[in-house]
């Protein structure tokens, strides 16, 4: 039988922890914004351009595949130069 390493234990076991010193329900007042300082709406937008960006790139790395007739070629080398040329224009 094969040994895998498993982490049986989190952070929120460990003695001294504070994470293992929180206790009882979550105060929904306290999140992010408390502990990083970013808003909801700050939180929201950043996932919104990451979208944005991930769908622009995937775009142009399809189009370069489109481009070479379909054949064979590396999606992540599709993906590396369209990212290069997305930042090249300004548009990441």
């Amino acid at each position: 039988m094969p040994y895998f390493f498993v982490h049986t234990h989190t952070k929120r076991d460990r003695p001294g922890s504070t994470m293992a010193d929180r206790s009882g329900p979550v105060d929904p007042g306290i999140g992010l914004e408390g502990e990083h300082g970013l808003s909801a709406e700050a939180i929201k937008t950043g996932a919104q351009r990451r979208a944005l960006k991930h769908g622009e790139i995937a775009k142009l790395a399809y189009s370069y595949w489109e481009a070479r007739g379909r054949q064979d070629g590396s999606p992540w080398e599709d993906w590396f130069r369209a990212e290069r040329e997305l930042k090249e224009r300004g548009a990441l």
